[in-house]
């Protein structure tokens, strides 16, 4: 039996994790080995892309130990390989880790999905920088909160592009920081500190300028991983690597705001549902209409906002322990 596999998806990073669970569901569901793929490195603000072997982003251990225990063969390579296009296992996987509302009942897939996620370790989770950057982070005084603002120049061109035609009036899907500041004052007054998450080269506003707003107006200090990481300790890892630290960071996060848009901010959500086996509380999406944040209920599994915090709690897909369903 012929092999499946693509070679890489041209994405970020959370989007080539959807596409890896959808290789592995179609590998479970055919009964076909897999070739693992490799991984996609994008500078924009260079402009510049390339490949990286998986070993050198994730624990390939890892993926084979999950693999192995729901009967999948990972093989290095062969000479019988199908190799497909790459969005279509993206497609599958994204459609798999959405929370329908009529599923009222864990299944087996979902069970599989959980330990897939668990599965997912990335080679830099123990890394002097994220050790360095977890205190330097949370040992603040004040309450302090993660945030995904999805506000770079990438963003505005998706949203106009994409989610406009669709969405226009209904979400507060492309807003400006100022509008998600208002929001988190509204919602979380006593926010002392903002870890923020974005690609901080693609901003259309200077970082700057967008700490001193949010010192003078809100007195919210806002930190980028650049404000406390060297020159030198950012130019050493590829854009790959730093999104990596990001959600490590941001997935520590007692209280995490994000947009239910975006596949990063769902991940963050969706991991930590999957890691610890418990409904997430104290997350929140900053693209539901009005004026506050809209507190998440669907553990990560809705691109509606709606959706994302309004509908019952879905039953644990998996057990805490890490154990295959």
């Amino acid at each position: 039996m012929d092999a499946i596999g693509y070679h890489v998806l041209p994405a970020g990073l959370t989007n080539q994790k959807l596409a890896l669970l959808g290789l592995f569901l179609t590998a479970r569901e055919t009964g076909q080995p897999i070739v693992l793929p490799e991984m996609w490195l994008m500078d924009v603000a260079r402009g510049k892309a390339g490949t990286a072997p998986i070993g050198e982003i994730l624990d390939t251990e890892a993926l084979r130990g999950v693999a192995r225990s729901y009967g999948i063969t990972v093989l290095d390579s062969g000479p019988r390989v199908s190799m497909h296009e790459s969005w279509p296992y993206f497609g599958k996987g994204w459609q798999a880790t959405i929370h329908h509302p009529v599923a009222d009942v864990a299944t087996a897939t979902e069970g599989f999905i959980a330990d897939f996620m668990r599965a997912l370790v990335p080679v830099g989770r123990s890394s002097f920088l994220v050790r360095h950057l977890l205190p330097a982070v949370y040992d603040r005084q004040g309450p302090v909160i993660a945030a995904h603002f999805r506000i770079e120049a990438d963003w505005h061109h998706h949203s106009a592009k994409d989610l406009g035609p669709r969405l226009a009036g209904t979400e507060d899907y492309c807003i400006p920081y100022e509008q998600i500041l208002d929001k988190i004052k509204a919602t979380l007054p006593g926010t002392r500190t903002i870890y923020v998450v974005c690609d901080e080269p693609t901003l259309l506003v200077p970082k700057q300028l967008m700490q001193e707003h949010a010192a003078n107006q809100y007195g919210f200090e806002l930190i980028w991983k650049s404000d406390i990481l060297t020159g030198f300790e950012l130019r050493a890892f590829n854009p790959l690597d730093l999104s990596i630290i990001d959600f490590e960071i941001v997935s520590a996060a007692e209280c995490f705001v994000g947009m239910s848009r975006s596949t990063f901010s769902n991940m963050v959500t969706f991991d930590r549902f999957c890691r610890t086996g418990r409904h997430v509380d104290n997350h929140y999406v900053y693209n539901l209409l009005g004026g506050a944040l809209g507190r998440r209920t669907d553990d990560g599994r809705s691109p509606s906002p709606i959706v994302a915090t309004q509908t019952p709690l879905p039953p644990p897909i998996a057990p805490a322990d890490g154990t295959a369903a």
